[in-house]
C-alpha cells in the first residue's frame, strides 16, 4: 500500500520513500562488488536466474496490479515478463546511460498488460450477455500504460520496503518502536512518554535507524539496477 511519496511495511508503519532517506544520487555510489543484475546478465543460468527473480518479482508483481489487473491476471503478466526477461538476457547490454534497468522492466510489463488485455478483450465476443457486462466493466478499469508513469515512483518505494525488512532484525524493540511511532506522526514527547526515554533518546533512535536505512538503499540501488 502506498501514500502520496511513501509506502507502507508489512508491520503497517509508514515508510518515506528513497530520496527522502538518501540525502543524494545513488547514481554516485561505487559499488564494490559486480551487482547482482550484472552476474545474471553476464551468467543467466539457472542459480544466477533464482537469485534474481526474487530481488524483482515484488516490483513486477506490483506493476502489474497497478494497472488495475486483478490478481491471476497479474499474476500470468508478471509470468509473461520473466520469460521476456530470460530470453531477452543472453543479447541484454546494460548501460545505464542509455537508461535504469527499471525503466526497461516497466516498459515490458506495460507490454504484456496491453497483450493481456488485447487477448481479453477479442475474448469478449464468446462470452454471454452477462459475462460479456461484467468483462467490459472489468477491463474499463484498467489503464496498461501505467507502468511507464509510475515506473520510478513504485521503485522507490518498493526498495525502500525491502530495506526495511533487511534492517529491520538489526535493532531492538526499543528503536523499533520509537520509529515506528515517529513514522505514524506521533510526537516525540509523546513517544518518549510512551516507552519511558527521554525525547532525546527518541531522535537518535530514528536516526540510526534512518542511516541504516540509507546505507541498505543505496546497496540494493547498486545491486539490483
Amino acid at each position: 500500500m502506498s501514500r502520496g511519496n511513501g509506502s507502507y511495511s508489512e508491520s503497517g508503519i509508514f515508510l518515506r520513500p528513497l530520496a527522502a532517506l538518501e540525502g543524494g544520487d545513488v547514481k554516485d555510489g561505487l559499488p564494490t562488488r559486480e551487482s547482482l543484475l550484472q552476474r545474471v546478465c553476464r551468467a543467466p543460468d539457472d542459480e544466477s536466474w533464482e537469485e534474481f527473480l526474487p530481488y524483482y518479482r515484488e516490483y513486477l508483481y506490483g506493476m502489474a496490479r497497478k494497472t488495475g489487473l486483478s490478481h491471476e491476471d497479474a499474476e500470468e503478466v508478471v509470468q509473461n515478463v520473466c520469460v521476456s526477461i530470460l530470453n531477452a538476457l543472453p543479447q541484454f547490454e546494460y548501460d545505464k546511460n542509455r537508461g535504469r534497468f527499471r525503466s526497461w522492466l516497466a516498459a515490458i510489463v506495460a507490454k504484456e498488460a496491453r497483450m493481456l488485455f488485447r487477448k481479453r478483450k477479442a475474448a469478449l465476443a464468446r462470452l454471454d450477455a452477462h459475462r460479456q457486462e461484467a468483462e467490459r466493466a472489468y477491463l474499463s478499469k484498467c489503464d496498461p500504460d501505467i507502468p511507464g508513469r509510475i515506473a520510478e515512483q513504485e521503485w522507490r518505494n518498493y526498495v525502500t520496503r525491502l530495506a526495511w525488512d533487511k534492517v529491520r532484525p538489526h535493532f531492538s524493540l526499543h528503536y523499533l518502536e520509537a520509529f515506528e511511532m515517529l513514522s505514524k506522526g506521533m510526537r516525540a514527547a509523546d513517544v518518549a512518554s510512551r516507552l519511558g526515554l527521554n525525547r532525546s533518546s527518541v531522535y537518535v533512535y530514528r536516526k540510526r535507524i534512518e542511516d541504516r536505512l540509507r546505507e541498505e538503499i543505496m546497496r540494493l540501488n547498486r545491486e539490483l539496477d
